[in-house]
């Protein structure tokens, strides 16, 4: 009888997951048909997708519902919502976060697709690294149809085996470029909770602030396949926030607020990060003293330089606020910049 009963309680299933996709998007009409089917056509089911719309002046709307009439099995399980002004994709994110129903919360951009198996692999993954509360996948990217590289590889990130559990992930996550994509993140809703939301005064590199956030809270694990599909065709702009470049003052300022904001972070959860996170906000301050020096504004590059040096003393940056205020910002553009002045955000200690 206690066999019976234990063999009963063995094939008893546990709870089912229950998944939440958030989708936010802009401008991304055409190429909404293709990503709602990758997420929709999974293997394992997907409970509702959130799509959510920054405010686009294209026919994103129209185009949402035809594509409900077109798919009955979407209805319900499609949330629709749209702003009437862009206010920017950490807004739209929290929005959506907020309307979250899942026992797991997964990520796309709306131009982006899933290969089908991407969820159960996670899932399946997530089983075998119990204390994870979070997976990410390789990622590749498509352009005009054509796979090229993978996020990971251009992220010099190499993964051993097709599962693991992410050595080094706060170290790994605190750089900007790491290869490890939204789009490829399943996340346990407790331990989002325990994330925080997206920062909404960031218009730029929101994820990589909540990537390692992530990694602040919880251990990750990975399945080493490219299982979603970047799309980067020639001739489009890429992204909800194309308007900021690599090197705009606005970009790197951000970047130097975020490493701020990591460095306190880590002085209460995580002290022996501090010297790399100071030495990124060191490095951002370099980059971001740099730029303003090269557009003219000799005054805020020289605030910048003292704030790095008001931090920590070095010899880089004191040279760098000498070099400028001397009037001899040529020498920031020449080849003599790579020994003396350049630091890699990516540089490690």
């Amino acid at each position: 009888m206690a066999k019976s009963l234990k063999t009963v309680r063995a094939a008893t299933p546990g709870p089912v997951p229950t998944i939440t996709v958030i989708i936010p998007t802009f401008n991304r009409g055409p190429w909404l048909a293709r990503t709602l089917a990758s997420v929709f056509d999974q293997s394992a089911p997907v409970a509702n997708v959130i799509l959510i719309d920054d405010g686009s002046t294209d026919d994103t709307a129209a185009r949402v519902g035809a594509l409900l009439q077109l798919h009955p099995a979407w209805q319900g399980r499609l949330v629709f919502i749209r702003h009437q002004d862009n206010q920017g994709k950490s807004v739209a994110l929290n929005q959506a976060l907020g309307r979250s129903l899942g026992t797991w919360v997964g990520f796309n951009d709306s131009d982006d697709c899933w290969k089908p198996g991407k969820l159960r692999s996670q899932l399946e993954a997530l089983a075998a690294f119990p204390d994870c509360g979070a997976c990410f996948t390789d990622s590749v990217y498509v352009t005009d149809g054509v796979e090229t590289d993978t996020t990971l590889s251009r992220g010099k990130l190499r993964l051993a085996g097709p599962t693991g559990r992410l050595d080094n992930a706060l170290a790994i996550t605190g750089r900007l470029s790491h290869g490890i994509m939204m789009q490829s993140i399943l996340v346990r809703a407790d331990v989002l909770r325990q994330v925080g939301m997206f920062d909404p005064t960031m218009r730029v590199a929101q994820d990589v602030d909540f990537l390692f956030r992530l990694a602040l809270a919880t251990p990750l694990c990975y399945v080493n396949q490219p299982l979603v599909e970047i799309d980067r065709p020639q001739g489009r702009i890429h992204g909800l926030t194309s308007e900021f470049t690599m090197q705009s003052p606005t970009r790197l300022a951000l970047h130097e607020k975020m490493f701020q904001k990591w460095l306190v972070l880590v002085r209460e959860q995580a002290p022996q990060m501090i010297a790399l996170i100071e030495d990124r906000l060191q490095a951002a301050r370099s980059a971001l003293a740099s730029r303003l020096a090269m557009e003219g504004d000799r005054a805020a590059a020289l605030e910048v330089l003292n704030r790095s040096l008001a931090q920590r003393f070095c010899w880089r940056a004191w040279f760098k606020r000498e070099v400028i205020r001397l009037h001899l910002e040529r020498l920031l553009t020449s080849g003599y910049q790579t020994s003396h002045f350049r630091l890699s955000l990516d540089d490690e200690r």
